[in-house]
């Protein structure tokens, strides 16, 4: 019986590099972000696939039932969703006991969103062996960011809450363990497919400490020293 499953995510906490290495497994696809804003990213090759966004904007759901039914020669077939990208969508994939859920978050938060604004300033998403980092610092609104930390904070409780509610089995994967044995194993176990080894194409894209890359670190500093979001200014990779 195949799997079905979700990567659900917040961004910038290596769901590119996560699906890179389930579709190197041989029986695992994993589809990219299916509700992108400009584009749906398929991964492989099926002519049963619809790729027209009006549509899939209409009938999100259907649309992602459609996708699961039609891949035949894979034991686990998924996509990766942004927390943001489509609340109505995610909401029903929560509720829906068919659909195994990978939460992949990151620990360090600071250096999540030092990721995306970094991503949005070079427009360069995710980096390849071989190819050059791009060499930018930027700054962090601090209220902003304390505001995007408390809604991260909420979305999860309650995603959790109606999972946990439902007694479904969820996986919750760190950015941080992404390369380690035990995680990908677990991920493997939970998708029911065998083990194996996984690669993949993408690698590290900011691997400087927090201090290198964000302008106004000095300030961050004085705005988390004693409380409870201190621990972030670590140079965490």
């Amino acid at each position: 019986m195949r799997t079905n499953f979700a990567i659900i995510s917040p961004g910038r906490c290596g769901s590119n590099h996560l699906a890179s290495m389930l579709n190197s497994h041989g029986n695992i696809l994993c589809h990219g972000e299916l509700f992108g804003a400009e584009k749906i990213s398929f991964a492989g090759e099926n002519r049963l696939r619809i790729d027209n966004i009006k549509l899939r904007n209409k009938f999100p759901y259907l649309f992602t039932k459609y996708h699961y039914l039609i891949e035949r020669n894979y034991s686990a077939v998924g996509f990766r969703l942004l927390l943001d990208q489509n609340e109505e969508l995610l909401e029903k994939l929560v509720h829906d006991k068919g659909v195994k859920k990978i939460f992949l978050l990151r620990r360090n938060e600071l250096r999540r969103v030092t990721s995306a604004k970094l991503a949005e300033k070079s427009q360069i998403w995710h980096l390849k062996e071989n190819e050059e980092r791009p060499k930018n610092k930027i700054n962090i609104d601090i209220n902003k960011f304390i505001e995007e930390y408390e809604w991260l904070e909420r979305q999860l409780k309650k995603y959790f809450a109606i999972i946990e509610k439902t007694k479904q089995n969820y996986l919750c994967i760190y950015y941080e363990d992404l390369n380690k044995e035990d995680s990908l194993n677990k991920i493997q176990l939970f998708l029911k497919v065998p083990k194996r080894g996984l690669s993949s194409q993408f690698i590290k894209q900011n691997p400087e400490s927090l201090e290198e890359l964000i302008e106004n670190f000095s300030e961050l500093e004085s705005a988390f020293v004693g409380t409870k979001l201190e621990w972030m200014l670590e140079a965490r990779r």
